[in-house]
């Protein structure tokens, strides 16, 4: 069977078949566990959606208080990234470069909505810095998956989940 190097096998015998949806999945679970991690403990504010935009925005410019939770927050979306782009990518090498731009746009736009809801409902402050750690982490990832999520694609071995 002659196929591109590192597109997606079609092989029905094969126990363990990586594809786009399921990618797509893992991004859409993997930003669900986010978000319920970020706003934990669920604790109700009386703040307005306007007032937790103030709050959001007068945090600018970003300043790192804390390497250890800038680190957090990068690591916390670097999967996102990975998974976002090989849902969009994966086996389309030429949808790459776009999987990378629409996997750091969504990444900071979720970055961005986690962080203002943490104004209106969590026991966090909301900051711009972790906006922009978390976007950057889900570029890393993206770019590993760019670089080389193909290859790790392939050479993965484990059975099915049914």
């Amino acid at each position: 069977m002659n196929r591109p190097r590192y597109a997606p096998s079609r092989d029905a015998s094969s126990d363990f078949v990586i594809t786009r949806p399921r990618l797509a999945v893992a991004t859409a679970v993997f930003a669900m566990l986010v978000a319920c991690a970020s706003l934990v403990p669920l604790d109700e504010h009386p703040l307005r959606a306007r007032d937790a935009w103030v709050l959001l925005v007068s945090s600018w410019p970003p300043a790192i208080s804390s390497k250890t939770d800038f680190v957090a927050n990068l690591i916390l979306q670097f999967p996102f990234g990975f998974f976002f782009a090989g849902a969009v990518s994966y086996g389309r090498p030429r949808h790459q470069p776009p999987a990378f731009l629409l996997a750091s746009v969504t990444a900071a736009a979720l970055a961005f909505a986690i962080e203002l809801a943490q104004g209106m409902f969590a026991a966090r402050t909301p900051s711009m810095t972790d906006v922009v750690a978390e976007t950057l982490g889900a570029c890393l990832g993206a770019a590993l998956w760019v670089r080389s999520g193909a290859r790790l694609a392939i050479s993965v071995d484990l059975p099915v989940w049914r």
